[in-house]
């Protein structure tokens, strides 16, 4: 008969999760989890596998708790430009926690495509995926609604604000005043018109 976990794999992974985001994945040693969230290297391997496993159990774990609630209400049916300029007054608010000074995760993970394994680059495509499609299918409708001028091309524009988000997230991680980062989102938003 197994042994009962004499911790919480929840509290475990929130902790996991917080040492790849402030670290990434290559920064990051089984002993960084370890030390952070107090389980043995036997517990972590035991309940969820590999370092990669790991991951990407922790990149779920910030889709679901952060950009879910940012990006989710842009995927609504019928959202539009307003929309869009929601979600990046969402990003500016997230901006303030302490955490955001990490940058995006999973834009973090981007840069790390030589490390990770293929399920962790299957994540990090399909949120690359799910943010072009979520503002293609925005500004389609604000197209339609005459709310973008006539001469945007969605594709591109969505292209492009999928770049702010990477962009956004970079600029985080410097060591710049918060204003200049809201600086940047602002004028890189105020081009979608």
């Amino acid at each position: 008969m197994a042994r009962p976990k004499s911790f919480s794999p929840d509290a475990a992974l929130d902790k996991a999760m917080g040492v790849f985001w402030r670290k990434g994945f290559a920064d990051c040693s089984i002993d960084d989890l370890v030390a952070a969230s107090g389980v043995s290297r036997y517990g972590l391997y035991s309940t969820f596998g590999e370092k990669d496993d790991l991951y990407a159990a922790a990149l779920d774990r910030y889709a679901d708790g952060v950009i879910e609630p940012l990006f989710g209400p842009l995927e609504k049916e019928g959202a539009g430009l307003a929309d869009i300029h929601a979600y990046f007054d969402r990003v500016v608010a997230a901006g303030e926690r302490p955490e955001a000074r990490f940058g995006c995760m999973l834009c973090n993970t981007v840069g790390e495509a030589d490390d990770i394994s293929a399920p962790v680059a299957r994540r990090v495509a399909q949120f690359l995926d799910r943010l072009r499609f979520g503002f293609l299918r925005a500004l389609e409708n604000a197209k339609r609604d005459g709310d973008l001028a006539a001469t945007t091309d969605p594709k591109e524009m969505a292209d492009y604000l999928v770049g702010v988000v990477q962009g956004i997230s970079a600029y985080a991680q410097a060591p710049v005043p918060r204003e200049a980062v809201h600086n940047f989102l602002r004028l890189a938003v105020a081009a979608v018109k």
